[in-house]
C-alpha cells in the first residue's frame, strides 16, 4: 500500500468518525465535493469577493484538476 493510500484510507475513516458523531447529535454530515470545497475555502479567505464574485460551474468545468 501506498503511502498516499494510507493516508487516504486514514482520513476516510477519520470522516467516518465525525459524520457518526455529528448523527448523534442529530446533525446531518455529509462529504463536500468538487465545486463545495473550493467554495467553503473561497468564502473563508476572501469573504467580500465571495459575496460579489461566487464561484461559477464554468470554473469546474475548463479543468479537471479538482476531481477526487
Amino acid at each position: 500500500m501506498t503511502d498516499f493510500s494510507l493516508i487516504k484510507e486514514q482520513l476516510l475513516l477519520e470522516q467516518e468518525i465525525i459524520i457518526k458523531g455529528l448523527e448523534k447529535l442529530d446533525m446531518t454530515a455529509r462529504p463536500l465535493q468538487g465545486l463545495e470545497i473550493l467554495d467553503l475555502f473561497y468564502s473563508f479567505y476572501r469573504p467580500e469577493e465571495a459575496k460579489i464574485q461566487p464561484l461559477a460551474q464554468a470554473i469546474m468545468r475548463k479543468t479537471d484538476a479538482f476531481t477526487f
